[in-house]
């Protein structure tokens, strides 16, 4: 069984068809995939990536866990156990260049959300808050 650094474990499921990266963001899928079945979203995507610079050799990437649509609006949520400062600067990236505020779900309490607003600010080069 393969852990991360964080102890997450890899798992499997059966209602999504896929791997994910952790028991908490398959269990947080599972809900997104019945609430598409239901007809309460629509266009369920797991692990879009958004380009945030470089070049073709050199690129930076923020890629979420999930993205939806919820009545005519794109929702992009990431499941996350540890908020490392990695993960604030490019939250605070994919919302300064693409105006996206990602919706954070703490994996230990289920759907509680960080507002980008929240967040520390990184600070980002060339880009003006």
């Amino acid at each position: 069984m393969l852990l991360n650094k964080y102890g997450a474990k890899k798992t499997w499921s059966e209602l999504c068809q896929r791997t994910f990266d952790s028991k908490a963001e398959a269990r947080h899928g599972e809900g997104l995939r019945m609430l598409e079945l239901a007809g309460e979203i629509t266009d369920l995507e797991y692990q879009p990536v958004y380009e945030l610079c470089g070049d073709k050799h050199h690129k930076a990437r923020y890629t979420p866990d999930f993205r939806y649509q919820e009545n005519g609006t794109t929702v992009v949520e990431d499941v996350k156990g540890v908020m490392t400062e990695a993960a604030r600067v490019r939250l605070n990236w994919v919302w300064a260049k693409y105006g996206i505020d990602v919706k954070v779900v703490k994996s230990e309490s289920g759907r509680a959300n960080y507002p980008r607003r929240l967040l520390p600010q990184a600070r980002l080069p060339g880009v003006s808050a």
